[in-house]
């Protein structure tokens, strides 16, 4: 968030006094201890200014300062800004593989897990968890702060009409999570997001380089999904099936049932839900969990698996389809069979030797690591965007 402070008045018509009380308080953030005097002079600002906008957002309880307490030294007391980094926090409610997370975060991008209480898992109490989580999110929602609202980062997509979320077929027969609930907040800030374009979302505001050009993500996981931005802006209002790669047919007459209900589908040959059964017979330990499943592949020599060599080919099919159809600038993997480094160079290498060397040579195929810290940071984006253009405007 620090980065993009200054940005947030940019595209709409908000006063000049606005803009400085942004650009103040994101310099305190990247410089706790900054000076008023330091901000004048850096940015060829007049004194009255800066010194009305720090009294504005002190008084508000952004800011606060503190007086040198040197004796020795002459004239007006130096006076240091510090962001109250808290002042604003925000939720998130994410998903791993099958199961609910959880965690607040602030300005700076601190992150603070939510420990939920134990639930049983299954498919068919899917929505009564999702509710458990979300009632615990709020009851313990820092009662110092002024809390902006949640995140929903899910697998799927909206249904605007009726407030709900389509979930991914990972999660078996059960399609629909409405927030109607019994929240004792009803008014409460929701930001329902894609659990791919929050990662997207996380990495343009940490890499200017992704935010020229046209940058696909491309998640092999537990399901296979992508998100797509064009110049810094993701394109997909989340209310849709945009990016549902995996359920593009690869193989219609391999006769394996998706998910979806379709057959044939690139999740039925490549995603880790439909290779651990056949997995789970040579690894009796295999996990589900994605972050789980990535180190147990650690050390083990996985990529030389005839199921595993099949799901890379398969992949490279969802490659070259989306190179074909986007023709991206770069591609960037991410999940637990690209953690994998001999997986990942076998994938690379394959769609290296197998592309159309005159439509793709100028894509870019790298991989990212992933942490839950993308998505909680890309989930309430929007949330703290909102809070401050709201906050930090200008009295009369």
């Amino acid at each position: 968030m620090v980065q993009r402070i200054e940005e947030i008045y940019n595209t709409t018509n908000f006063r000049q006094k606005d803009a400085l009380n942004a650009l103040v308080l994101a310099q305190t953030l990247k410089e706790p201890g900054i000076s008023r005097k330091e901000i004048t002079s850096r940015f060829k600002l007049r004194p009255s200014s800066v010194s009305q906008a720090c009294i504005e957002l002190i008084d508000r309880g952004i800011l606060q300062q503190k007086v040198s307490a040197d004796s020795n030294q002459r004239g007006r007391p130096e006076v240091s800004l510090y962001a109250v980094t808290d002042h604003w926090i925000a939720a998130c409610i994410f998903m791993e593989s099958l199961d609910f997370r959880a965690a607040f975060i602030d300005i700076t991008g601190r992150i603070r897990p939510v420990k939920l209480p134990l639930q049983r898992r299954t498919n068919a109490d899917l929505q009564s968890r999702f509710e458990n989580t979300l009632n615990s999110v709020i009851s313990l929602q820092p009662r110092d702060s002024k809390f902006i609202g949640l995140g929903l980062s899910l697998p799927g997509f909206r249904n605007v009409e009726e407030n709900t979320w389509i979930t991914s077929t990972r999660l078996g027969e059960i399609h629909q999570v409405s927030s109607r609930t019994k929240d004792p907040d009803p008014d409460m800030k929701l930001n329902w997001i894609r659990s791919v374009d929050a990662r997207t979302q996380a990495l343009l505001l940490s890499n200017p380089e992704y935010r020229t050009g046209t940058t696909v993500l491309f998640h092999w996981g537990y399901g296979i999904c992508i998100s797509l931005a064009v110049n810094g802006k993701i394109i997909n209002d989340g209310s849709s099936k945009f990016g549902e790669l995996g359920h593009t047919i690869v193989n219609y007459q391999n006769g394996k049932s998706c998910r979806c209900g379709g057959r044939g589908c690139l999740e039925t040959e490549a995603a880790l839900w439909a290779l651990l059964p056949s997995l789970q017979k040579r690894f009796r330990d295999l996990p589900e969990n994605e972050r789980e499943f990535s180190a147990f592949l650690a050390n083990r020599f996985m990529e030389e698996l005839p199921e595993i060599e099949s799901a890379i080919e398969y992949i490279n099919v969802g490659l070259v389809t989306i190179s074909k159809l986007l023709s991206p600038d770069r591609i960037l993997l991410y999940g637990p069979f690209t953690d994998h480094n001999p997986i990942y160079q076998r994938v690379k290498t394959l769609f290296s030797e197998n592309r159309p060397k005159s439509e793709f040579s100028t894509i870019n195929l790298s991989r990212i690591r992933h942490t839950p810290a993308d998505e909680v940071i890309g989930a309430t984006n929007s949330l703290f965007l909102q809070a401050l253009r709201r906050d930090l405007r200008a009295g009369d």
